[in-house]
């Protein structure tokens, strides 16, 4: 088969001439079977190479094959690296494999002699001395050379069959610089593959060749050194003296000859996919210079005053210059895969600005930055990074802002990481950030004058605002917003914006940025001097362009940030209380204009603050507690009354459960006593959201919000809570499940630790319905093991007997009836023990407590059934 591989496969499917250089793709077999038969010969070498059984395998690949079939001989050796590679991540791989892999690594490097490692080419392609790895490399080479040697000099005579050969040429280079080092390539070997690569991306080449040629280069950019002795044996350049520096100047060089990534407007000479590997070359250049140009400026820092700087600084800083106006031409690109490429470098920079900010606190930047006449330092280009960061934040002007779309997305992710960038810009230079804010804001207000702000185009107004928000996120000590409030700059710039028109503007994109930054900057309407920016701001988000948009996204981000707003400023609001429930109570009641479910719980929240913090009599309180509640308690009645409730349960269980958190969620606004006029109009709500939980006990959803909600009035009404308590726990227990069980047992533990001996008779009737429960649950996992499984004893389970993650749930739930027992009697709720109801029981109980202290495994448990005992013991004790 093998034999057959190299000297029959190949030639059996060709048609027509016989020189592989000029055979047409169509006499060569199909690139899947190519694929096949180099897997093959790879495993070939790993069986047959270690074991001297294929003694001839460098002549067969390099001599014959490469010349016979160039590219199977170079998938064979791409299909070779790739699975070097990938068995360094596989831990799954057989100890005889791995084995294999490793010799056959040794014998390519020469460092083990087989007859095979000591074979040559026939040809003598290679050096008679060199390493198989570097034969094989130095063929991949000479079939580049050749190749495009015959496509002519500017590739004008590429053919099909040539371009695809020069790719897998160029894919096979990648794999060898991603696999081993530059040195084990061998130096005329690999400075001869650099030349090539360097014409790889020439303009005239096919886009399909640029691209490979790229990626070639982005690949040798991180790998080692080629200085074997003194270099660097990391991918991190570390020493002015690396052979990669001057490399790295050719490529620069040749990439702004060709004109590839042009200052402005789009690439003439080259598709956008070679444009994008271009910004990534320069990035991956930027990223492995970087920390040698820091180093190299702390160096000339340091000895300033004593040495002139040496030529290898010098050209290290040249280079870096060179890297930074292709990188500006990256950044300013109008397409956001190019422009995006190189922001990981944008960032680094960032973090070098920062540092020399830190340090041009002793004396000016300039004098820290100028080297023999030339100001290397990075903080002078940051006007420049500011103004191409502003230009490429504006959304395109048909942008539709639907974030679901894959493209929209892509989009935001790249503002996404422009505004990160912004963020780092601002800390290492606030003040020429807040300049160029200013600036921005200025050109806005400044057009306003001619023409309304809110009919300026969208990108520029959302792209502005976008500066304004973040730019607090930057400031530091931090918090960011507060320290901004101090500057009078920023909060004329504020001021300037509240007394625009930009709340009329047309977009909802806009509307809910300036609602973004009114509330994030809220501190600022604490000056008295802004009250009346205060009313205005609060008639827009709760007007037509707010709270009553067409829009439902506005709507949404309006109940959201008008609750923070109130969070805020509460004790400002006094005067507008009565328009603001008014408004948010017709919004609620309005059919028109649909809420989602958490938004209508946002404005909910937001009334109850309204009414409890702002200082309101408890008649005002309740008169406009009352407004609000009987519109919302009439139309859950209507749901209760509408016929085959009980037909839907998921549907009209999720309506209903939404609107006892509704409830739940305006208490919190009130103190934890509210007046009596509070505790009535709450009381009359819990009775509803009883008939809630009776119509419907068997919802998950109304089970959850109703318990939500009596631990929110645990809190609000007090005693009074303790009348409904049974039913409310009677119904709940019943209909309890395993998802829900713990939340019951809160609810019981929280009365208990509440009201102590007064919550006996709320929680009689349920403590030993409770414990059934528990143990129905608990037993349940196990017979569904069993059902499931071919166990058909009726003892008790054990860990071995369920799968142990079943066995964990279980201890969980068995865990909650120990606890609330203990809660019991820890809180001097004891009398429920012997009380009629459970007097029957007690013995009962007992032993299930006892069970859990000497039979469960589970230290938890076994200590909280002590201190249940060790507490009952203590009160009966003193009690006799």
């Amino acid at each position: 088969l093998r034999h057959y591989l190299l000297y029959q496969f190949g030639s059996s499917m060709m048609v027509g001439t016989s020189d592989p250089a000029t055979t047409s793709s169509t006499s060569r077999p199909p690139s899947f079977l190519r694929n096949k038969a180099a897997l093959i010969l790879m495993q070939h070498i790993l069986l047959d190479v270690p074991t001297d059984r294929w003694p001839t395998f460098l002549p067969d690949l390099c001599s014959h094959l490469a010349q016979s079939y160039p590219e199977l001989f170079l998938k064979t050796c791409e299909t070779l690296l790739e699975d070097f590679l990938l068995g360094l991540n596989q831990e799954n791989q057989l100890a005889e494999q791995k084995e294999s892999i490793r010799r056959v690594k040794d014998i390519l490097k020469g460092y083990s002699t087989t007859a095979a490692a000591t074979a040559t080419s026939t040809e003598g392609s290679t050096e008679p001395r060199a390493t198989p790895l570097e034969q094989l490399f130095g063929t991949t080479v000479h079939v580049l050379a050749l190749s495009l040697q015959q496509s002519g000099e500017n590739g004008n005579a590429t053919t099909p069959a040539t371009k695809e050969l020069q790719v897998l040429a160029l894919e096979t280079i990648k794999a060898f610089f991603m696999w081993t080092e530059l040195a084990f390539l061998g130096s005329e070997h690999a400075n001869r593959a650099l030349e090539l690569l360097l014409l790889g991306f020439q303009p005239s080449r096919p886009s399909e060749v640029q691209l490979a040629a790229l990626q070639a280069w982005e690949e040798w950019t991180t790998s080692a050194s080629m200085n074997v002795g003194g270099g660097s044996d990391t991918s991190t350049i570390t020493s002015a003296h690396d052979p990669k520096l001057p490399v790295m100047s050719a490529v620069l060089e040749r990439l702004h000859e060709s004109n590839l990534l042009p200052y402005t407007g789009e690439s003439t000479v080259a598709e956008i996919e070679v444009v994008i590997e271009v910004a990534k070359l320069v990035n991956l250049f930027g990223l492995e210079i970087a920390p040698l140009r820091d180093s190299t400026m702390q160096q000339l820092k340091e000895g300033a005053s004593n040495n002139a700087p040496m030529n290898g600084e010098l050209t290290i800083l040249s280079l870096f210059n060179k890297i930074l106006d292709m990188f500006f031409r990256g950044l300013n690109y109008d397409d956001i895969d190019v422009s995006g490429a190189v922001l990981p470098l944008a960032s680094r920079l960032a973090l070098t600005m920062e540092k020399e900010k830190a340090e041009s606190s002793a004396q000016s930047s300039s004098s820290l930055t100028t080297i023999a006449g030339t100001n290397y330092g990075l903080r002078q280009h940051i006007p420049q990074i500011l103004n191409i960061f502003y230009r490429q934040l504006k959304y395109p002007e048909d942008f539709d802002y639907d974030f679901e779309d894959d493209i929209n997305a892509e989009e935001e992710l790249y503002r996404t990481e422009l505004t990160k960038l912004y963020v780092k810009l601002v800390t290492a230079a606030p003040e020429v950030c807040l300049q160029f804010v200013c600036e921005a804001a200025g050109q806005l207000l400044q057009a306003s004058s001619n023409i309304t702000l809110s009919s300026l185009p969208t990108p520029d107004v959302e792209a502005t605002l976008s500066l304004v928000f973040h730019y607090c996120e930057g400031v530091r000590p931090a918090p960011g917003v507060k320290v901004m409030l101090k500057n009078k700059t920023f909060v004329n710039l504020l001021s300037a914006i509240h007394n625009s028109d930009i709340a009329s503007h047309p977009h909802e994109q806009v509307l809910c940025l300036y609602y973004d930054t009114a509330v994030r900057y809220c501190l600022f309407y604490k000056d008295d001097a802004h009250g009346e920016l205060l009313s205005k701001l609060l008639d827009s988000i709760s007007g037509s362009r707010g709270l009553q948009h067409a829009q439902p996204m506005v709507r949404s981000r309006c109940s959201y940030l008008f609750l923070r707003l109130v969070k805020s400023l509460v004790a400002l609001l006094r005067p507008l209380v009565e328009t603001a429930v008014h408004g948010i109570s017709s919004l609620l009641t309005n059919s028109e204009l649909e809420l989602r479910p958490d938004d209508t719980l946002y404005l909910f929240e937001t009334i109850g603050l309204l009414l409890g913090k702002t200082g309101l009599t408890p008649l005002e309180q309740q008169r406009y507690l009352t407004l609000v509640m009987t519109p919302h308690v009439q139309s859950i009645k209507n749901v209760l009354s509408t016929p085959g409730l009980s037909s839907d349960v998921e549907a009209y269980g999720e309506s209903l459960s939404y609107s006892i958190a509704a409830i739940a969620y305006l208490s919190k606004g009130f103190a934890k006593q509210p007046s009596n006029e509070i505790q009535q109009v709450l009381i009359e709500a819990t009775n509803i959201a009883l008939e809630v939980l009776r119509a419907l006990p068997v919802s998950d959803a109304v089970r959850n919000k109703v318990m939500v909600f009596l631990q929110r009035m645990i809190q609000s009404i007090g005693d009074k809570v303790l009348v409904p308590m049974p039913d409310f726990l009677a119904l709940l227990i019943e209909h309890c499940t395993g998802d829900d069980i713990l939340f019951v047992a809160q609810l019981i533990n929280q009365t208990s630790i509440k009201f102590k001996e007064r919550a006996a008779p709320a929680i009689d009737a349920a403590l030993y319905p409770f414990l059934l429960k528990c143990d129905a649950l608990a037993k349940a996992l196990s017979a569904s093991t069993t059902v499931n499984g071919s166990n058909n004893s009726t003892q008790s389970s054990t860990p071995t007997e369920i799968p142990p993650h079943l066995y964990t749930e279980q201890l969980s739930i068995q865990k909650l009836a120990f606890t609330v027992l203990h809660h019991i009697v820890m809180h001097n709720v004891t009398v429920v023990l012997t009380s009629p109801t459970n007097a029957g029981n007690l013995e009962t109980t007992f032993t299930i407590v006892k069970e859990g202290a000497t039979v469960v495994k589970d230290p938890v448990i076994q200590r909280t059934c002590l201190k249940f005992f060790r507490e009952l013991l203590e009160q009966w004790g003193t009690a006799a």
